[in-house]
């Protein structure tokens, strides 16, 4: 009979940790659950969840400098933002450049920072924009590009919303 007793009381303690849920869980349960799409859709042997691989265009320039502001409405769950670009050509002349973009969200202007409007192109994942003039070794350009969508909507979310406690949580 105790044996019985001690095998029982010892199945109930190896359960009750998967039984109850930590306030980790509970608070980030959508990011864990996503996580684990995400696992489910990409083999980690394939595709490493890294930043993407340089294009031979990304090779050519120098980021010197990003500014990014954004605006997060937390109720709709949508940013709206832009980010500025500074960049030379490692070697030789440069006359576009290209620059990661996630397709979950909407870019609406691309221009010289606070100028010109500036020809661009996008395809998955990637914007490229054609400069005004090719720029050379040791000369900089400022390229600013607006944006806005829902981040949560991406294969590969970095940005997160949820509530904990009645208030809004956002985070990445």
């Amino acid at each position: 009979m105790f044996r019985k007793l001690v095998f029982a009381a010892t199945l109930l303690a190896a359960a009750a940790p998967t039984l109850a849920q930590s306030p980790f869980e509970e608070i980030h349960g959508d990011v864990l659950s996503k996580m684990e799409l995400m696992r489910a859709r990409k083999s980690s042997a394939a595709t490493p969840l890294l930043a993407p691989q340089p294009t031979s265009n990304q090779l050519l320039y120098d980021v010197l400098h990003y500014t990014i502001d954004v605006a997060i409405d937390p109720t709709a769950k949508v940013i709206e933002g832009s980010v500025t670009v500074r960049i030379t050509p490692i070697s030789g002349t440069l006359d576009s450049m290209e620059i990661d973009a996630d397709d979950a969200l909407t870019i609406s202007l691309v221009r010289v920072a606070a100028g010109d409007t500036l020809a661009w192109v996008r395809s998955t994942g990637l914007l490229t924009v054609k400069f005004p003039a090719v720029i050379s070794p040791g000369d900089t350009i400022d390229v600013e590009i607006l944006y806005g969508g829902s981040p949560s909507s991406s294969s590969d979310p970095g940005l997160f919303f949820s509530s904990a406690a009645g208030y809004p949580l956002i985070y990445s």
